[in-house]
This record gives structure tokens, C-alpha cells and sequence, in this order.
């Protein structure tokens, strides 16, 4: 039995490597679409924003000093801390309600999950500080709120879970479902917290913290909840294909070893009579399953991320250790090869991810002659290429005469949020341009207020309109009160080979608007 100065040092070495090999291509790959688009959080922080509340913009802005640091592995890093938090959490949490085999079997289960640790615990996405609070809040909740006789130190824990859920919320607003789901718990198995004045006061405290994102939502037409309340309506034509994308989605980030597992532990503790009347399997299936049944609703209507019901599986983690550390006292080989190829798996497909985006050496994308279609289909395209275009288009504007001096005159024009994000970080804002997204609210999101503090553009600007082969897009569709004309292309490559295609076109315009 490890000592618990043993035991410190143990999880220290886990999470220390984990660290260091997610790093690797935290500093090596640029970002993904969302990533680079929640950096505009970070340069234009709000009390809230259009499609999301604003930690994560406030957690960027913290690792990278205000964008002092402003690459790719200092925005990344909340993600990369916050991760590591996260097993040291959830291993002193599982400890706590469980025993000490069972928490180093869950830190595995989390490590080895590709949503937790790496869509959540490497990607700057609201779902690194989410989780972080997520497992925060359940840290303080249990076993408080298991308990039938709480003392004066439960009910501080209480208070102080709820302050909790809603730092969750202002990561993202599904976090209130741990709510949905403690309510439902204490409604069916423990009424005494119903007399307890603790209860009241942490959800009040839930609810301050949702107030900023009310605020600026009344400033906006609430076009926060009309947004994504048009995402998730169940009131359409039943679409089996983004619901079969849903669950295989889901099955793939968590790892689809764990994911066998997790059922496994689920039958486990419905079949059996002793589990059924376990407080805690039955407060964490209450925690988990409402979330994910919702989601799974609307990918019948609607495409619906896998992701979005990611925070529920840290039940099924504990719920799987649970399982295992029973099974462990017989047939511990058989636990040790499933945890080993499971964290084997996460970080094979990581590598071969950081293979693959930097040399291409699978084929993918359109087959398509068409220079407008290259990089097409190709999702890699997404995290390669841009830094190239920054170049690319400083030697474009060189050929064409234009001194750094000229360019406050110049605006870079785009019609989407992606790949608007992408040319604001990499080419536009390093050469101190202003990006304007002109486009319907549904596609540009955020630049409508970031349009608002950069002052659109002026009759007397230079506008270059770009868009990658990617999703390319003719300007003279986009925008039919300018004139277009195409300037350069600019040739990315990838091993010496052309993988895609940036236009340059200048717009100037037929008439004022």
C-alpha cells in the first residue's frame, strides 16, 4: 500500500507527463477553428458573448498575461493546467467517496478519455474551465449531500458547490444540469436538504453568478438564448443521420474502450439489488444521464455536437471505477490490459493527429481538379497553412507597393466566423490590419460587436476580401454592391506539395450602403 507521501509523488509524475506529452503539440500546431475564434473573446472581453458565457475568454486572457504571450501553446495553456487539476481532483474525490484503487483507476479513465483530456484538457475550448468547476463543484457536494444527518461543515460545502455551478455556467450554460440532477436526487432519496437553509443559499449564489450573462443578454434581444434555442428545437423532421453522428461521436471521444466499460458499469449497477440501493451510483446517474438524454433528443432535429454532453460522462468515470475496483480483487490482469490499451489508444491518435496535420501523409480531402475545391473535405486544413498566409500575403502587399505605414488604410475582409478567426490571429492582427466580417449575425457571431469596435471600414480603405479553397466563396455572390477583383492567390503547401488555395480579391465598392 503506497504511502500518501508516496501516493502525492505518484500522481505527480502522472499528471507531470501527461502535461508534457500533450504539450508537445500544444506548441507545435496551430489552432483549430473554435480555439482561435475564442482568442477574439480574449481581445474583446465582454460580461458575456453571443454564443457563449465569458470564462473562456477571461481564462485565455489570464495564461497568456492579457495576450502578452500571444502563441499558440501560452492560449492553450488554461486547458493544459486546468487538465492537470482535474486528475488531482477527481483522484482525491474518487478516494474520498471510494477507496484509493478506485481513484487511480478513475485518474486512467479520465486521462484515457479523448474528451476530457484532450478536447477538454488540451483544446482552449469552454469546456476547460467547465470541467475544471465541474469536478470542483461534485469535489464539495460529496458526500454532503449523500448524508441524512449533515453537519454545519456539510452545509458549507453546500453553500460553497453552488457558487461553484455557477463559475460552471459562465463556462457554459448546460453546467446547471448538475442542478437538474442533485435536485432529482434530494427530491427522491434525501427531502432533509429540502429544510436545510444551505440549499437555498447555494443556488442563490448559482444564480449572481448567471446575472452578467443576463445583463448583456438584455442588452443584445437575448440573442444568446434565441441562438442556440434555434440549434435545439425537437420540433423538425427526424434526422437519423446526425443522430447516428451524435452517439458514434460520442462513443469515439470517449474512447471507444471506455465507453464499453462505462456500459459494462451501468448494467453493473442496474442489475444488481446491493448497487440499486447505493446513494451515491444513484446520484450520479441522476447527474449524468438527463444531459445526455436531452442532446440525444435534438440530434434527432438537429446537428448536435458530441461534445455538448461531455460533462456528464465524469459519473460514469466514477461509477466505472467503482466497477473496476471490484473486479480488480479477481481479475486485476484483465483491468490492467483494458486501462493500458485505452491510454495507449488516446495518445496514439494524438500523435498520429500531430503527424498527419503536419505532413499530410494520409490522403484526404476533394479529389477535384478545381483549384477553388483544394483542401476541401480535408479537416486537417483546419490547424495547418495559416501562418504560411500571414507570409504570403506581407509579400502580396510588398509586390503591390504597399508600406507598413499604408497599412491602417487596409482592411481584411471575410464573410464567416471561421475562417474569419483564423485570418484575424494569423495574418490580420500581427500586421497590425484591422478584419471586418460582413455577413448575417448567424455566420459572423461575435464579429458583429467586434466589427463595432474596429469601425467597419471607410470609402477611403483598401478592402482584400479572402477565402480559402476550403470553403470558398465568390465574392461577387457575397457582396453584389461591390466590384471584385482577384489580386493573387496565395499557394500554401505542405512538404513542398500545394494542400490549399488563399484568394486575394479587392473590393471597391459600387455604392454606399
Amino acid at each position: 500500500m503506497l504511502s500518501n507521501i508516496k501516493e502525492g509523488k505518484l500522481l505527480a509524475i502522472i499528471v507531470t507527463l501527461n502535461f508534457i506529452l500533450k504539450a508537445i503539440p500544444a506548441f507545435l500546431l496551430e489552432l483549430g477553428n473554435d480555439e482561435v475564434y475564442y482568442w477574439t473573446y480574449a481581445l474583446y472581453p465582454d460580461i458575456s458573448h453571443f454564443d457563449h458565457p465569458p470564462l473562456i475568454g477571461f481564462t485565455i486572457q489570464l495564461f497568456t498575461l492579457n495576450l502578452k504571450l500571444n502563441s499558440e501553446f501560452f492560449i492553450r495553456l488554461g486547458a493544459l493546467i486546468f487538465s492537470s487539476i482535474n486528475i488531482v481532483i477527481l483522484f482525491y474525490l474518487i478516494k474520498k467517496i471510494l477507496d484509493r484503487t478506485k481513484a487511480w483507476i478513475g485518474v486512467i479513465l479520465y486521462i484515457s478519455s479523448i474528451y476530457f483530456n484532450i478536447i477538454g484538457g488540451w483544446m482552449i475550448l469552454p469546456d476547460a474551465p467547465q470541467l475544471l468547476f465541474v469536478l470542483l463543484s461534485l469535489y464539495f457536494l460529496y458526500p454532503s449531500i449523500l448524508k441524512k444527518n449533515p453537519d454545519r461543515k456539510d452545509c458549507l460545502k453546500i453553500i460553497l458547490s453552488g457558487l461553484i455551478i455557477g463559475l460552471a455556467f459562465l463556462s457554459k450554460y448546460h453546467s446547471l444540469f448538475i442542478w437538474f440532477g442533485i435536485g432529482l436526487y434530494i427530491l427522491f432519496y434525501n427531502r432533509l436538504w429540502l429544510k436545510r437553509p444551505a440549499l437555498y443559499i447555494s443556488i442563490i449564489l448559482t444564480l449572481l453568478c448567471i446575472l452578467p450573462v443576463y445583463f448583456w443578454n438584455q442588452g443584445n434581444d437575448f440573442i444568446s438564448f434565441t441562438y442556440h434555442g434555434d440549434r435545439v428545437s425537437l420540433f423538425s423532421k427526424i434526422k437519423w443521420i446526425s443522430f447516428m453522428q451524435f452517439n458514434l461521436g460520442q462513443i469515439f471521444y470517449h474512447n471507444p474502450i471506455n465507453f464499453i466499460l462505462y456500459v459494462l458499469a451501468i448494467i453493473w449497477v442496474l442489475r444488481s439489488k446491493e448497487q440499486k440501493r447505493n446513494h451515491l451510483n444513484i446520484s450520479l446517474l441522476l447527474i449524468s444521464f438527463p444531459l445526455i438524454i436531452v442532446f440525444t433528443l435534438f440530434s434527432l432535429t438537429r446537428t448536435t455536437l458530441p461534445h455538448w454532453a461531455g460533462p456528464s460522462f465524469i459519473g460514469f468515470v466514477i461509477i466505472c471505477s467503482h466497477w473496476l475496483g471490484e473486479k480488480f480483487k479477481e481479475k486485476s490482469k484483465l483491468v490492467r490490459k483494458s486501462l493500458i490499451s485505452s491510454t495507449s489508444l488516446i495518445f496514439v491518435i494524438l500523435y498520429l493527429g500531430l503527424i498527419q496535420i503536419s505532413t499530410g501523409f494520409i490522403p484526404m480531402g476533394d479529389k477535384s481538379d478545381d483549384p477553388t475545391r483544394l483542401g476541401r473535405y480535408d479537416f486537417t486544413m483546419d490547424m495547418y497553412g495559416w501562418g504560411q498566409t500571414r507570409i504570403e500575403f506581407e509579400k502580396f502587399l510588398q509586390s503591390e507597393g504597399y508600406s507598413k505605414t499604408d497599412y491602417s488604410n487596409i482592411k481584411v475582409i471575410s464573410n464567416k466566423w471561421f475562417p474569419a478567426a483564423h485570418l484575424d490571429y494569423y495574418v490580420a492582427n500581427p500586421l497590425n490590419i484591422d478584419l471586418i466580417c460582413i455577413g448575417d449575425l448567424s455566420d459572423i457571431h461575435k464579429y458583429y460587436w467586434i466589427n463595432e469596435e474596429r469601425g467597419n471600414y471607410d470609402s477611403d480603405d483598401t478592402l482584400f476580401f479572402m477565402t480559402s479553397s476550403q470553403q470558398y466563396k465568390d465574392p461577387a455572390i457575397l457582396y453584389p454592391y461591390f466590384h471584385s477583383d482577384l489580386k493573387k492567390i496565395l499557394e500554401i503547401k505542405r512538404r513542398g506539395v500545394p494542400v490549399k488555395n488563399i484568394y486575394v480579391f479587392e473590393l471597391k465598392q459600387k455604392q454606399k450602403l
